[in-house]
């Protein structure tokens, strides 16, 4: 169960979380992301909140860092 509307025919539900690199027309600026449904969480956000603070890499462009997790 999901507080975030995902239809069944989404590629992105919460068994199929994706990481990648977005910037948007606001912020051109890369940053981390994962998608669930048809939106995207921007992970530097979180990272500042300190919700990554044992995980290095999410407030970083890429996301090389935090692959071998």
């Amino acid at each position: 169960m999901s507080y975030i509307p995902i239809s069944k025919e989404c590629h992105f539900s919460l068994k199929n979380i994706p990481f990648g690199i977005f910037s948007s027309q606001n912020d051109s600026t890369p940053r981390p992301a994962t998608a669930i449904g048809d939106f995207v969480l921007d992970l530097s956000i979180l990272a500042t909140t300190g919700a990554f603070s044992n995980v290095s890499g999410f407030d970083a462009s890429t996301l090389q860092q935090v692959v071998p997790l």
